[in-house]
This record gives structure tokens, sequence and C-alpha cells, in this order.
């Protein structure tokens, strides 16, 4: 850490001015950043943190300029969806049931469902990684709760309770679940056993792969990319861009 601080203040001190960079040898500039790095450990922390903080900012915002140049059609294609058809915002989000971070991000999902209302369509498509081995199984559940009107109450138990049913034989604890739902549980036992699901899912994956994901969770804001559990400000700038497009 040491060498990486020392290595960030030298290329400060080489870039200052000239009659600077002049008056001093390379050796002599690294030992007053020793000295001082030595006396104000905490002060120096705190600049380079910021100087770290603020090449990250600029890098995101170039990939966010970026990203609104190449935008993806994304196919609904009978996929769960919440909000209007005509929606100005869709927000189409492949993930994984069993994935931590899809949980983390359903928190972002739903703060901006909330504060855009009817602005905004959620559309979900499911990409279960290999290596969960009950996502496909809760894939199956949240599509047979959904044929009663419930798939999103279920995505959002299924991702809040990660825990609970990411074990082997998950079937029983997703009938809790339905039941906390006042499903139909005769009903809901015998859609999970649907095989149209799996070719269902399977063509989300499929999709996802064609347009470029890789992982989950992965989102597409009218067709903008952004991947991972992405902090909410970063999709505000998009959607705030996006709109005034339509003004």
């Amino acid at each position: 850490m040491m060498r990486l601080i020392l290595a960030v203040a030298l290329a400060i001190c080489i870039s200052a001015p000239a009659v600077f960079a002049n008056d001093m040898t390379k050796e002599e500039v690294q030992k007053i950043i020793r000295e001082y790095v030595k006396e104000n450990p905490g002060e120096f922390a705190e600049a380079i943190q910021a100087y770290f903080i603020e090449k990250q900012k600029k890098q995101q915002g170039a990939k966010l300029k970026d990203s609104l140049t190449k935008r993806v059609d994304v196919p609904i294609d009978g996929s769960p969806t919440l909000g209007p058809d005509d929606a100005q915002i869709t927000l189409v989000e492949f993930s994984d049931f069993q994935c931590p971070f899809c949980a983390r991000a359903s928190a972002t999902v739903v703060a901006l469902k909330k504060k855009y209302g009817d602005k905004m369509r959620l559309v979900f498509k499911h990409f279960p990684l290999q290596f969960h081995k009950q996502a496909k199984e809760a894939s199956s559940a949240a599509m047979a709760a959904g044929k009663q009107g419930k798939f999103w109450e279920f995505r959002d138990i299924l991702l809040k309770r990660q825990a609970q049913w990411g074990v082997p034989g998950p079937q029983a604890t997703f009938v809790k679940y339905a039941e906390e739902l006042k499903l139909d549980i005769k009903k809901f036992k015998a859609d999970m056993a649907d095989k149209s699901f799996a070719k269902k899912v399977n063509a989300d994956v499929a999709l996802g792969k064609k347009i470029g994901v890789s992982g989950t969770p992965a989102f597409f804001v009218n067709g903008v990319m952004l991947s991972g559990a992405q902090p909410q400000e970063n999709f505000e700038k998009i959607i705030t861009y996006l709109l005034s497009e339509k003004k």
C-alpha cells in the first residue's frame, strides 16, 4: 500500500510545474514524500483516497457516455412485466434468484420503480448461473406463482430469503412461500413441474448471451446496458438522460 501511495504521489509531483521538477531530483522528491507521509499519515491517505475517487468517477462517466451510444433491442417475448406497456422507461433485468448480487440489486430496482412510478416498466429475464444449483428450480417456482398473478411478489421473497431455500430440495420451502401468498397450492405444485418453464429459462439465457450478458445481474435501460449491482445513482443518470430525449 505504501508503494502505491508513493507512486501516486510521485506521479503528482512530477506533473507539477516545471520549476519544481527542475529544482529537485527524483530521489529528493521521494525523500520528501516519505517524510511527509510519516508525519501526516491521515491527511495524506485522505488525499490519495480523494484522488482515486475522482479518477473512478471520470472512468464511470466515460463508460456511461459510451454505453449511451450502444443500445440493444431486447425483446420482451412474454416475460413478466410490472408497469404500463407504454412506459417511457423499460428496465429489463437478467437475474439469477440464487445470486447474492441480484439480491442486493433488488432493493435498487424496487427504489427505482417507486421513484419513477408509471414512467417505468420492469421486465424480468431468467439467467440462472450453472454453479447455482437451485436457481432453475426457483425460476420454475416464480413462474408457477406468475400463473396466479404473483410473480413479482414471489420474486421478492426468493431474493430476500436466499439462505432458506438455497439448498438441495427447495420445493417444500417454495410451497410455504406460495401459502404465504395465498396461492392455490395444488395448482402451484402442478405448475412447478411445467416443462415449458425450462424452455423459457433456456430462451432467456440464450438471448442474454447473444446481447452480451455474461453474469448477473445485468440490466438494460431502454437498451442501455448496466452490468452488476450498480448504485442507484448510475441508473438515475441514464434514466434522466433518456427522459430528456423524449421531451
